[in-house]
């Protein structure tokens, strides 16, 4: 069996030029839509704007890390930032601090934009740019589970796993305001003395739900339930957390760690007095192998 390569060369070309769409949006200015798709069935789309002087600019107008920030990646994080640059740098490509990847051609003369070599190095460029956003793409593997409900199962399973502990896990709580809640434990068998206890992971810029949701039910439940008998255990080292939100829980409860959750489960079979809200010892070295 032979191949004949000039026709497969051709059968290709033909292929691949007849999958890109190309639109006029202003005078200068064009949408070309790759042929290509992301996992999710998106095609990647680029904007060309021809300027004077023969320069032709392709950019991808930030679609590509508009992506990935909505799968939870921000491309200002470290490890996506360092390999965004990493992919750029590979493509011959630019990265701007606002997000662009983008490629500037500028023809050997204004007249040239229509020779055969100038058209060569813009499918050329066309080519580099949609790779380099496929590969962008991809870093949505970056894309941390939310760790909360790890956390909350976790916290549980050490509750769940002391013999001298009754424990509800998920339990329904109802405020003044008659809102229903759900906590990560209630420990007790009577009702009127339940202790309530809720696990607290560390906000990020893009989520502060946990912290906030857990003050608002808290504060709800301020009435039925005593402060003393509302426990907010963090997840992290006191210190990594914002200071105004450490404040905030123990207006409402006290805050507990995981780090020192022997004193969590001390206080939870026979409760003692406690001094500022607080069922940890500040001395960084308790929480040095967190």
């Amino acid at each position: 069996m032979t191949m004949d390569c000039e026709a497969l060369r051709e059968s290709l070309d033909a292929a691949i030029a007849m999958g890109w769409h190309c639109q006029v949006v202003d005078d200068g200015q064009y949408i070309v839509v790759a042929p290509v798709t992301y996992p999710d069935g998106d095609h990647p789309e680029l904007l060309v704007t021809i300027g004077d002087g023969g320069v032709i600019r392709i950019s991808d107008f930030g679609s590509a890390v508009m992506r990935l920030m909505l799968n939870d990646v921000s491309y200002l994080s470290g490890k996506a930032s360092a390999a965004i640059r990493s992919i750029s740098r590979g493509y011959g490509i630019n990265f701007t601090s606002d997000g662009d990847l983008h490629v500037v051609i500028v023809q050997d003369s204004p007249t040239a934009t229509g020779s055969d070599a100038s058209q060569a190095r813009f499918g050329r460029a066309l080519l580099r740019l949609c790779a380099a956003m496929l590969q962008v793409d991809a870093l949505r593997a970056l894309q941390v589970a939310p760790r909360e409900p790890y956390f909350a199962k976790q916290l549980t399973s050490l509750l769940v796993s002391d013999d001298r502990l009754i424990v509800t896990p998920r339990s329904r709580v109802v405020g003044n305001t008659g809102k229903p809640y759900k906590v990560t434990a209630a420990v007790g068998s009577d009702p009127s003395s339940l202790v309530l206890v809720q696990a607290i992971v560390k906000a990020t810029s893009t989520d502060m739900r946990n912290v906030d949701h857990t003050f608002r039910m808290f504060s709800d439940v301020n009435g039925p339930v005593h402060p003393g008998r509302k426990i907010s255990v963090l997840a992290d080292d006191p210190r990594e957390y914002d200071q105004s939100d450490i404040k905030l829980l123990k207006k409402v409860s006290l805050v507990a760690t995981w780090a020192q959750r022997s004193r969590l489960i001390s206080y939870l079979i026979e409760p003692f007095e406690v001094e500022g809200h607080r069922l940890y010892d500040e001395d960084p070295e308790m929480f040095a192998t967190l």
